[in-house]
């Protein structure tokens, strides 16, 4: 037996902040430097993958991802300092809320 826990970090006025999916794009981004590309990897459409950037951006408050225009070599997306922050400290959280339930559920259900 085990938990499942899908955490969203949600605002004051209910917008969703951060979640699984968000942490998902913003990985693949930090890892193919390109929302495009790590759009196709989640099996986004790019324009989903930008609002997700841009609804998490507003949320947040401050920009997250650095984009440079293309050229020869393509363009880039980079993650921001606040962005890198936001990640830690959402999976730091995650992985705290399921060590919390995995002890919880092991001493419920024993």
């Amino acid at each position: 037996m085990e938990t499942l826990i899908k955490l969203r970090i949600a605002c004051d006025d209910g917008k969703i902040l951060f979640g699984p999916g968000s942490e998902e794009l913003f990985g693949y981004i930090r890892e193919t430097g390109s929302v495009s590309r790590a759009a196709q990897k989640m099996g986004l459409s790019l324009s989903k993958a930008w609002k997700i950037v841009r609804d998490t951006e507003d949320a947040y408050g401050a920009p997250l991802v650095i984009c440079t225009q293309g050229g020869k070599g393509g363009g880039r997306s980079k993650l921001t300092e606040d962005a890198e922050t936001l990640m830690a400290r959402y999976s730091e959280l995650r992985k705290s809320v399921e060590e919390a339930a995995r002890a919880r559920l092991e001493e419920i259900f024993r």
